[in-house]
């Protein structure tokens, strides 16, 4: 961790270090970070459950995922998050070489068929990485408008998340027009923290589908929608337990 740390901070990055990826995801969170490079055998929080928080919040940030120990398994389950994998030990010119390719990636314009043309227009502007945390989940909800908390809910069906600010797509009969304000239950459990949520249509078909905006949730809404879309993600990357070293991000 210390030893890479020090080269990326002589190639003039500025570094911060998580001795687990419990910390690391707590530290990503708060911050918008360029590259993460992480163990995957760490204590609290292995790296490949940490990979699966950090898509949840941030489907463009490169990840390179290290170990000395993992077999194809844990590669393949990495890979399939889009995270590149070296196996330690390794040559310094390699990791060196495989973030100046990603410097490279990043600076290329992104593709503009990674998210659903809906998820676009739901979730604004592309200066916010995190707004475009994106996963089709198949939740069931309620819809009703904000100015009249006592109407009928409507069914809806919640078909992609976006975090940070960003927005919920929704597909129901004849959606509430492009600026209606609204409240979404979502219902997933008995859990009361996706009931009342309040949003703004940012779109609407007219016929099938919206997108709802959601302005700065609480806390403990965001922790829950984050792991609402790390229990799919989880299903994408597949499944056992995997040991515990240590992370930086940077």
């Amino acid at each position: 961790r210390g030893l890479v740390a020090d080269i990326l901070e002589m190639r003039g990055y500025q570094v911060e270090v998580a001795g687990n990826g419990e910390e690391a995801v707590e530290r990503f969170r708060l911050e918008t970070y360029d590259l993460v490079i992480s163990d995957i055998r760490m204590p609290r929080m292995d790296g490949l459950e940490e990979l699966l928080h950090l898509r949840a919040l941030d489907q463009q940030v490169p990840v390179v995922m290290m170990t000395g120990h993992g077999g194809d398994e844990e590669r393949v389950r990495a890979e399939r998050l889009g995270a590149l994998f070296l196996r330690k030990p390794f040559q310094v010119s390699l990791l060196i070489a495989v973030i100046d390719m990603l410097r490279t990636d990043a600076a290329q314009e992104g593709d503009p068929n990674r998210f659903s043309e809906g998820t676009r227009r739901a979730i604004g502007a592309q200066d916010d990485r995190r707004r475009y945390a994106r996963a089709p989940v198949h939740l069931q909800g309620q819809l009703r408008p904000a100015a009249q908390p006592g109407a009928d809910a409507r069914a809806c069906h919640v078909t992609d998340i976006g975090l940070g600010g960003g927005g919920l797509q929704l597909e129901m009969e004849t959606p509430p027009a492009q600026g209606d304000r609204v409240l979404l239950d979502v219902l997933s459990g008995d859990d009361p923290s996706l009931r009342g949520l309040v949003g703004e249509v940012a779109w609407s078909d007219g016929e099938r589908q919206c997108g709802v905006r959601f302005a700065d949730l609480p806390t403990e809404v965001s922790r829950r929608i984050e792991n609402l879309v790390v229990e799919h993600l989880r299903q994408v990357m597949g499944g056992a337990d995997i040991p515990t070293g240590a992370t930086v991000v940077g």
